[in-house]
């Protein structure tokens, strides 16, 4: 079984009580601070039976370096829509764009590694 809750993961999965909810990774860009490139990442988790949803907002650097640029708890009847205004803003001053893998039905670690595999994301590429 693989370690979700390592340092380098900027979210915790347990599959137990934590569980992924929703991430979306941009596409790629690149401007004067960043002229390597870089991309955003938003990743989700979601407490059951019930509480917030955690969202963090990721900015990675081509050389793999990520920075991380907001933490929210946000309650379930407000995610999708707080999640949208963090996308929006980001593709319009960025000119990117952004894939959603939604996550919301994985119950287990098998079925998160299926559904991101078909999806064709590494792991190590959405920590």
């Amino acid at each position: 079984m693989r370690d979700y809750d390592t340092t380098e993961a900027f979210v915790s999965i347990d599959f137990n009580k934590i569980f992924p909810h929703k991430y979306w990774v941009s596409s790629w860009s690149n401007d004067e601070q960043y002229p390597s490139g870089f991309r955003y990442k938003l990743l989700s988790v979601r407490p059951e039976p019930e509480g917030l949803i955690e969202l963090v907002v990721l900015l990675e650097e081509r050389s793999g370096a990520k920075t991380e640029m907001q933490r929210l708890n946000v309650s379930p009847s407000a995610f999708d829509r707080g999640a949208k205004i963090f996308i929006d803003g980001l593709t319009e001053e960025h000119n990117i764009e952004f894939t959603e893998l939604d996550l919301t039905n994985v119950r287990d670690e098998s079925e998160f590694e299926r559904i991101t595999k078909a999806a064709g994301w590494e792991l190590t590429a959405i920590q």
